[in-house]
């Protein structure tokens, strides 16, 4: 988290001060551009029943056409200091930065054609203080403007966007992150994959962590299985992110459709799933959906019944999903449909069934039940074994009172364990570790956002504040599944952990 602080009223008069000039600075600096290019992607080809074909929108590539961005540069001191002025494309997450001198109360920039948002960060290691231009900023830095979040702007090819003052220096939390500055974890955590403050970092093995990824407002993101790309929802499209560049794609960019709830598809990584529907549509349900992460093969999948987010096994050919209180299995390879028959299994009379998760192997399923008449029911972890066609049931229990369903198990790599959210379970309620092929059962407290070690060997988790305080708050914990010791790591507080990628 950024460092909070808090600065006087009388700052707004030095603030005031500052913004008049200290001396002429109009200096045009090339931009310095942080641009890698993009990892091949691969796509899977194979039949998909589809009611709608939607071609997004292509976008014409304009080149070597660029526009000027001029405004002024503000600090709530008698003195401006050194600091690196930073523009984020919108559209694909180029970065592009400027050296502001000390007192240096204008700038001046071309940069190439398309929307914006600007930041700085002194170059005062010691003083990680970030600024940036805002509602805030555009409003006339009035006391009754509370809005400090990014002010986006269009730069327009020959033309000048005037008065981008980077000048809100008042909320540091609102501010993108610094690109250049990095946090301490453990190197026991090499290889991690977390966010914080809308911005995906990854341990290296000095248990330093870099910025990989700063999306604008982004929702839903998903880390794929190698730890190489992202996908994220924004602006109801689909984006896709390469972490070796930190830039990023629209794969849909459907103006009349929106996209969510995107998911990999296992396998090759060719893939994605989606739910979306037509603008005016309600945002409670969508029509299942898959697009190859070029973009081209945009399909509307029509499975005649619809459906919770899906489970794929290991290879992709198979998706697990539940609609009303029936289980369904699909299968891409022959373009089937089959009801998912838990009596074959031997268990019966089950309410409700949801949160389907398929084992790394592929040879089991986990969904979570409700059994029982209502007022009298037992909500119990389903693990299915789909070669000897039998079942057993995991942690039963009394529901008390409401807390909606639990979370889809997270099998550890190995196939032994479980790690599950458990919610209505009284003072149980919680993250759970379950053991599939055994008695043994781990309850972790309140916490949440786990992810397995690559070996299966422990469980990262975040563990929420007592006492109701705010998520980001959490401080994050390391488990080992075998002598069941917690340790607590020291981590930035509010890290999120996405994936564990190479131990």
């Amino acid at each position: 988290m950024f460092r909070k602080l808090v600065f006087l009223s009388s700052f707004i008069i030095l603030l005031a001060a500052a913004c008049l000039p200290v001396g002429q600075f109009e200096i045009g600096v090339e931009p310095t551009p942080v641009v890698v290019e993009p990892l091949p992607t691969e796509s899977i080809e194979g039949p998909l029943p589809t009611e709608i074909v939607v071609e997004p929108t292509s976008v014409p590539e304009v080149q070597n056409e660029t526009g000027t961005v001029e405004g002024g540069i503000c600090f709530p001191s008698e003195v401006i200091p050194v600091m690196t002025a930073y523009f984020q494309n919108t559209g694909d997450g180029s970065l592009y930065e400027l050296t502001i001198g000390e007192n240096q109360a204008r700038y001046t920039i071309d940069l190439p054609i398309g929307n914006y948002i600007t930041f700085a960060y002194l170059d005062n290691p010691d003083g990680p203080l970030g600024g940036h231009y805002s509602e805030f900023v555009a409003c006339g830095l009035n006391v009754d403007c509370v809005d400090h979040s990014p002010l986006p702007f269009d730069v327009l090819a020959g033309q000048v966007t005037p008065e981008i003052n980077i000048c809100d220096w008042y909320d540091p939390a609102a501010v993108p992150s610094n690109p250049k500055a990095g946090h301490t974890l453990s190197p026991a955590l090499a290889g991690l994959v977390f966010s914080m403050s809308n911005t995906v970092y990854r341990v290296e093995e000095s248990g330093i962590a870099l910025p990989l990824l700063m999306p604008f407002r982004p929702f839903e993101m998903e880390v794929s299985p190698d730890g190489r790309r992202a996908i994220f929802t924004s602006n109801d499209d689909l984006f896709l992110a390469d972490l070796s560049d930190g830039t990023w794609q629209n794969i849909t960019n459907t103006p009349d459709r929106w996209e969510a709830n995107p998911l990999f598809v296992p396998g090759n990584e060719g893939r994605v799933f989606f739910f979306s529907g037509e603008n005016e549509e309600e945002r409670f349900s969508g029509d299942p959906g898959m697009v190859n992460l070029d973009g081209s093969g945009y399909e509307v999948l029509d499975l005649a019944v619809c459906c919770t987010l899906p489970s794929f096994d290991s290879t992709g050919s198979r998706m697990a999903f539940t609609s009303g209180d029936t289980a369904w299995i699909y299968s891409f390879s022959d373009d089937s449909l089959e009801p998912f028959n838990l009596a074959d299994y031997g268990v019966t009379n089950v309410r409700f069934i949801v949160s389907p998760s398929w084992s790394p192997d592929g040879s089991k399923l986990a969904w979570w039940l409700v059994t029982g008449e209502s007022g009298n029911s037992t909500t119990a972890l389903g693990i299915f074994d789909l070669n000897s066609r039998s079942a057993v049931l995991k942690h039963p229990y009394q529901p008390i009172g409401g807390g909606g369903a639990n979370t889809a198990p997270l099998w550890s790599p190995d196939g032994r364990w479980v790690a599950t959210t458990i919610l209505s379970d009284g003072a149980k309620a919680g993250l759970w570790l379950i053991e599939v092929d055994g008695n043994q059962e781990i309850n972790l407290g309140a916490a949440g956002s786990h992810v397995w070690s690559p070996s299966g060997e422990s469980l990262l988790y975040r563990v929420w504040p007592e006492n109701g305080g705010p998520a980001w708050e959490s401080t994050l914990n390391l488990v080992s599944v075998d002598s069941q010791q917690i340790t607590n790591l020291e981590a930035p507080i509010g890290v999120e952990p996405i994936g564990f990628f190479g131990r």
